[in-house]
């Protein structure tokens, strides 16, 4: 299941703004819910209330960075699914900490690899992926509720 949030082209009236969803789509490409983000909120507040309303029991739950935060993931462990949170700049120490260690060509020869090649949108696209299990040094793995793995995507 894929949560994201998207501004609704073409709906802006006068000196509205335009609707902002936050919509999940199943593993087939078709919106199972979604939610108006209202204008004095954000994506970070109407997660959790997405994530009430439909049953991720047994379900991978993804998002982008604006979702990577500590609280959607314990809601996610609790209602007993599991999480891929995309990680950038916005969890400040934990990114950090997460790109000194993939830095480190020598961690990096101890990581599963894999690298694709397809053609998509008039170009050919190679992708490379790293991911461990070995976390037992990530000092915030506490803060994050059933954090396993953690895993990095290049697209040289």
């Amino acid at each position: 299941m894929a949560l994201g949030g998207k501004t609704q082209r073409g709906n802006k009236r006068g000196g509205q703004q335009p609707n902002h969803i936050v919509s999940c789509v199943d593993n087939d490409g078709f919106c199972i819910s979604q939610k108006l983000v209202g204008d004095k909120t954000n994506e970070i507040k109407v997660i959790p209330e997405l994530l009430g309303d439909i049953n991720i029991k047994g379900h991978i739950v993804t998002t982008d960075a604006m979702g990577c935060q500590k609280d959607i993931a314990a809601i996610i462990a609790r209602r007993r699914a599991d999480y891929v949170l995309a990680l950038k700049g916005n969890q400040g120490n934990l990114y950090e900490d997460v790109k000194l260690y993939f830095d480190d060509a020598e961690l990096l020869k101890n990581c599963a690899y894999r690298k694709t090649v397809e053609k998509a949108r008039w170009q050919i696209e190679v992708r490379e992926y790293w991911q461990t299990n070995d976390i037992s040094w990530l000092a915030q793995k506490k803060d994050w509720a059933k954090l396993k793995t953690i895993a990095m995507t290049r697209t040289p």
